[in-house]
C-alpha cells in the first residue's frame, strides 16, 4: 500500500514501480501474464475479460467453469425454444 512507503524503503518501492511486474493499482508485485481488473480491483492471472453477467473476471483458474456455464446456457435455451415451438405446433397455432 502507498501508506507503507517510508524514507527507508522508498528506493525499493521506486525500483518495483518501474519494473513491468508491479501493479500501480494494487501496489503489489504482479505475477507474469496477470492483468489488473478495475471492476474486481485485483490482478487476475491470464485475464480474458470481466463478465458483467457473472460479476467476476474470466481468467486462467476459472475458464473451464465459464465454458461449462456457456454450454449449459446454450443447451437450456435450445431446449426452451424447442419446447415452445413444439407446444405451438401441437396446439395448432403455428
Amino acid at each position: 500500500m502507498k501508506s507503507d512507503i517510508t524514507k527507508e524503503n522508498i528506493e525499493e518501492y521506486m525500483t518495483l514501480q518501474r519494473s513491468s511486474s508491479f501493479c500501480d493499482y494494487c501496489q503489489n508485485i504482479q505475477p507474469p501474464r496477470a492483468y489488473h481488473c478495475a471492476s474486481c480491483n485485483a490482478c487476475i492471472m491470464g485475464k480474458q475479460y470481466h463478465c458483467a453477467a457473472l460479476g467476476f473476471c474470466i481468467g486462467e483458474n476459472n475458464q473451464i467453469h465459464y465454458l461449462n456455464y456457456l454450454f449449459v446456457s446454450i443447451v437450456m435455451c435450445t431446449y426452451s425454444f424447442g419446447s415452445l415451438v413444439l407446444a405451438q405446433m401441437l396446439s395448432g397455432n403455428f
